[in-house]
């Protein structure tokens, strides 16, 4: 049995862990010993272990603001007598990404294993080369402390899990392995329509803006280190090292550029502008200038040896189809605020081999009920079928209900780290996400300022937590 201590009972905490503790609970595989946030939120706090029929022996909420470092500090060291009593052997980190670096520092300082939500670290980001680069800063720096304590930190990537994409990886893998061929082209696309009214961007807390990210901090994660785990298949192409730096270029908008793209206008006809008219001023709109990224186009080419190996892209769209058409946000802005995903992939191994991919839609408000797979072959030359289809559904509960494969994707890798199965899943092994992500951030600031948007990462640079283990 495992003793757990969650820290943040957010939105996200409340939809995905709080079921799964409970279900497990029950089961008795796991104890909720505490539950960490700041005072401000005990009422929410209390709520929401009481909706999801979740008992906690302890809520440990601290005495100062959200916002405060010493706040934090005070609840993680009422956290810290329970662990001195040997009570707690595993910690979930479910707070503002802000507060993820001191979280994770504590834990890996007193040797307790991690599951933390993405993005692993963040912070206001103020367009600079510097401020991109502390992404990767905090992410040598984590894995160094987690190495030395004898911790693990795993990082919530369910697509990792998800029985299509899984599929996918191996389909590519077993092709890059047999013909010593390297993906040469990947594309990804989401759009999570997560539609944002202009008053918005500089109030909310929950998938903010004002900080200075934006999208590829929210949901971007999930696709950035998807292209990263896809690509990492290369490795697989018998070439030795099969790159050694991305090349990344992009293109983003800002808030500011969504009032220009839906005008005011738009909100009278659609009888939701109570209030908005002042978004559209000049004072509004300069602060909006200065929120983080809505869409964003990346451009990549891994490259060995000044030649391209692979060429690609992910797309991120937040202004893409949504199901809103209310002017007041929910009470729960991360279920109940229209958000429409639409996914796509698309994949070539040299001649021989394409895999598309993508979410099909039924009429139902959420959508992307089924994910399908078409797996094309130069069957001539490399044989098996020339077009495979396979079509991945949600599987049925114990209760008959069904669970989207999104979700059954998070249960599958909360399990995993629940046995300690996380090889493929810690902090090691998202060098290339972290990289992928810090360059494009550097792109994007760049073009901010007004440069060329081009970065570069680095490729098959030794892990950080191997690094550290070896010198041990």
């Amino acid at each position: 049995m495992r003793d757990l201590a969650l820290v943040g009972v957010g939105l996200h905490a409340e939809h995905s862990y709080l079921p799964l503790l409970r279900d497990l609970a029950r089961q008795g595989a796991v104890r909720l010993r505490a539950v960490v946030d700041v005072a401000e939120r005990r009422p929410q706090v209390l709520a929401a272990l009481s909706r999801s029929g979740v008992d906690a022996e302890h809520v440990i909420t601290d005495d100062v603001d959200a916002d405060s470092a010493r706040g934090r500090a005070l609840g993680l060291a009422r956290l810290g007598r329970l662990l001195g009593d040997g009570r707690i052997d595993g910690l979930i980190a479910s707070t503002d990404p802000r507060a993820h670096r001191g979280i994770l520092e504590w834990a890996a300082g007193r040797g307790v294993d991690v599951l933390v939500d993405k993005p692993l670290t963040a912070r206001e980001l103020r367009f600079t080369d510097q401020a991109a680069a502390s992404l990767t800063r905090d992410y040598r720096d984590l894995g160094k402390a987690f190495a030395n304590g004898g911790a693990t930190a795993t990082v919530m990537v369910p697509r990792r899990l998800h029985p299509g994409y899984a599929f996918i990886r191996r389909t590519l893998s077993e092709a890059v392995a047999e013909l010593g061929l390297p993906i040469t082209y990947l594309d990804l696309y989401h759009s999570s329509g997560y539609w944002n009214l202009p008053d918005e961007f500089l109030s909310r807390e929950n998938h903010p803006y004002k900080y200075g990210y934006g999208a590829l901090l929210h949901s971007g994660y999930h696709f950035i280190d998807l292209a990263a785990w896809l690509l990492k298949v290369n490795e697989h192409s018998g070439t030795g090292a099969w790159a050694d730096r991305l090349e990344v270029v992009t293109q983003h908008s800002t808030p500011d550029d969504v009032l220009e793209q839906v005008p005011f206008g738009f909100y009278q006809r659609a009888d939701m502008a109570a209030g908005l008219a002042r978004a559209y001023g000049a004072e509004a709109r300069a602060k909006a200038r200065d929120c983080g990224e809505t869409d964003v186009n990346i451009g990549f080419r891994a490259l060995r040896g000044g030649r391209t190996v692979t060429l690609g892209s992910v797309r991120m769209v937040e202004t893409g189809l949504s199901n809103r058409s209310w002017r007041v946000l929910p009470q729960d802005t991360y279920k109940k605020n229209g958000k429409f995903s639409q996914d796509r992939l698309t994949a070539h191994v040299g001649y021989v081999l394409t895999v598309h991919a993508w979410e099909e839609q039924d009429d139902t408000p959420e959508g992307g009920k089924r994910f399908v797979v078409e797996v094309l072959r130069n069957a001539a030359l490399i044989g098996g079928p020339r077009v495979r289809r396979l079509v991945f559904t949600p599987e049925a509960s114990e209760d008959g209900e069904q669970v989207p494969l999104s979700v059954a994707g998070k249960r599958a890798l909360f399990t995993r780290w629940l046995a300690g199965q996380t090889d493929g899943l810690t902090l090691d092994s998202h060098d290339l996400t972290v990289g992928l992500l810090t360059a494009a951030y550097t792109a994007m600031f760049r073009a901010r300022r007004g440069l060329a948007p081009l970065a570069h990462a680095p490729v098959g640079t030794e892990s950080v937590v191997e690094s550290v283990r070896e010198a041990r």
